[in-house]
């Protein structure tokens, strides 16, 4: 995850570069894009990550950690993927969404606590 973070970082880096732009976002849409994707894995994944280690110290199956981890996985690098690396990509932007929030969904659930909270 950390990885993917530096990824885009160095998309953002390399647009300011191309764009001539030190501070700020200079109008420039593809830019913009580039920040957004990065902003949005840096927005979501340290949220998902406290949730994982929710679910590991509630005992959830290894599976279950695993299974979703590369879930949430594959929908980052599709989402920043469709924002950071092309014009056009609605589908991994899209696909990345849903799963990014299905992945949340399913770990907020199986937190007892939560799930009280939400029903309670």
């Amino acid at each position: 995850m950390a990885l993917w973070l530096l990824v885009l970082g160095a998309k953002v880096v390399d647009q300011r570069r191309s764009a001539g732009v030190g501070t700020g976002d200079g109008n420039d849409e593809g830019l913009i894009r580039k920040m957004r994707a990065m902003a949005n894995f840096a927005e979501y994944t340290p949220f998902v990550i406290a949730l994982f280690l929710l679910a590991e110290l509630q005992g959830a199956h290894f599976y279950f950690i695993a299974g979703l981890a590369a879930v949430y996985f594959l929908a980052r690098v599709a989402h920043g993927y469709a924002m950071a690396f092309t014009d056009h990509f609605p589908k991994g932007r899209y696909w990345g969404t849903i799963a990014t929030w299905l992945t949340i969904i399913l770990l907020s659930l199986n937190n007892p606590a939560m799930v009280v909270g939400i029903l309670g």
